[in-house]
């Protein structure tokens, strides 16, 4: 079945994300995936790997998504991964599975998971470094903070942490990207964007496998 941008937009309904509505969210997926093949074929789908420890290999994964994480960077995250808890935050770990409510939970796994990198990184290791490298690992439970979702969810964190006060936190993005995965309207959307992804043909071969790729990335990516 042969599909084009229009079509898309009167089929897939808006998706929220911090506040904002996108209006055509397949269509935007679409295009990401043929101008980023090389990002969801390098980055994506060469898969978690082992889930209690971390290489050389995965870490320069990361370089493909611009967290330009130097040669004596890779070797921290490799050698300080040896000792990280990843035996608490199953491999298919979901943020929308992760309620900061719950106490010892999931949310609070993955911050011991978290802060077990962040306690101890040299300068240099960035928020965004650390969740390019953590989301390589458990990709439907740590979101990839760069310094544009920071500022695109900085109003969303800060209304999320009023959510938990419990948590004495300013700002608390996961818990803010979560409650857009949460969204009965984002679920929706979704999952008629991955079945129109799936579906996808055109008359070139090479672009149809980069968007149908897509379809296999978690919701949270």
């Amino acid at each position: 079945v042969c599909h084009d941008l229009r079509m898309i937009s009167v089929n897939t309904p808006p998706v929220q994300v911090a506040g904002r509505s996108i209006v055509d969210p397949t269509a935007e997926l679409v295009a990401y995936g043929q101008r980023h093949h090389s990002t969801i074929d390098r980055y994506d789908l060469s898969g978690a790997g082992e889930p209690d420890s971390l290489t050389l290999v995965e870490v320069a994964r990361t370089r493909v998504i611009a967290s330009r994480i130097s040669h004596a960077e890779a070797a921290w995250f490799v050698e300080h991964a040896r000792s990280a808890p990843w035996r608490d935050v199953p491999l298919d770990a979901d943020l929308a599975s992760a309620d900061p409510a719950d106490t010892d939970g999931l949310y609070d796994a993955a911050s011991r998971l978290y802060e077990h990198f962040r306690a101890t990184a040299p300068s240099g290791i960035s928020t965004a470094k650390l969740h390019k490298v953590l989301h390589l690992k458990r990709p439907a439970l740590f979101p990839i903070l760069d310094s544009h979702l920071l500022a695109v969810y900085r109003d969303m964190a800060t209304v999320a942490a009023g959510h938990y006060v419990e948590r004495r936190a300013r700002r608390m993005y996961w818990a803010a990207v979560r409650e857009d995965l949460l969204r009965d309207e984002n679920q929706r959307a979704l999952a008629i964007a991955r079945a129109t992804l799936s579906a996808w043909s055109t008359s070139d071969a090479s672009g149809d496998a980069r968007v149908r790729a897509m379809a296999s990335l978690t919701d949270l990516r």
